[in-house]
C-alpha cells in the first residue's frame, strides 16, 4: 500500500504542471479537470500494480459514491443549493455563453438547453470536453469513459436524474446532459 501511495504522489506531482489553464476556480470546470487528473494519477499507478482499467474505473466510481453517501446531511444540502444556483437559468446560461468564447482552448465548451417542463428541467450539450482534451494530451483517452460514469453519481447525489444519449468519449459529436429534479 505504501508503494502505491508513494508512486501516486510522484505521478501527481509530475502531472500538476501539465494541468490545462481553464481560468482558475471562478470556472466550475476547473475543479472537474483537477479531479479527473487525480483519478488519472490513480489509474496509472494502480495499473503499474496489476489492476485493469475496468477495475480502477469501478474502484473510483464506488469511492465517489461512498464519499457522497458519507457526507453529513448539512453538507449535502449546501452542495445541492450550490448546484441549484449554478444550474439556474441565468447562471447556467452565463457559464455556457462564457465557455463558447473559448478563452481557454483546453476548457469545456457547452450550450445551455432549455428544459421542456416534462422530461427534463434543463440541460447542457457539451461540444468540447476538457477532460477528453487533457487525457488525449496525456495519451489516456481510453480512461475518459470512466470519468463520464461519475456524472451519474454526482447527479444522483444532487437529487437529480441524469439522462444522456452519448458522449464525446464514446465517439459522439457531443455529450448531452439532461437533468430532472427527483
Amino acid at each position: 500500500m505504501m508503494a502505491i501511495l508513494k508512486g501516486a504522489r510522484q505521478k501527481w506531482g509530475a502531472l500538476i504542471p501539465q494541468l490545462p489553464d481553464t481560468g482558475g476556480f471562478q470556472n466550475p470546470h476547473t475543479q472537474i479537470i483537477i479531479s479527473a487528473a487525480l483519478f488519472l494519477t490513480l489509474y496509472r499507478e494502480l495499473e503499474v500494480h496489476g489492476q485493469t482499467m475496468d477495475e480502477v474505473g469501478t474502484l473510483i466510481l464506488e469511492a465517489v459514491v461512498k464519499m457522497y453517501q458519507s457526507w453529513p446531511g448539512f453538507m449535502m444540502r449546501l452542495l445541492r443549493n450550490i448546484q441549484r444556483k449554478i444550474s439556474g437559468d441565468r447562471t447556467a446560461r452565463q457559464l455556457a455563453s462564457k465557455s463558447q468564447q473559448r478563452h481557454y482552448p483546453n476548457d469545456f465548451v457547452c450550450v445551455f438547453v432549455e428544459g421542456d417542463g416534462k422530461n427534463f428541467d434543463y440541460g447542457f450539450d457539451y461540444l468540447e470536453c476538457g477532460i477528453w482534451k487533457f487525457f488525449h494530451a496525456q495519451k489516456a483517452e481510453e480512461f475518459v469513459p470512466y470519468m463520464c460514469r461519475l456524472d451519474f453519481a454526482y447527479a444522483d447525489a444532487m437529487g437529480q436524474r441524469l439522462m444522456r444519449t452519448g458522449t464525446i468519449a464514446s465517439g459522439n459529436v457531443k455529450c448531452d446532459f439532461r437533468y430532472k429534479e427527483l
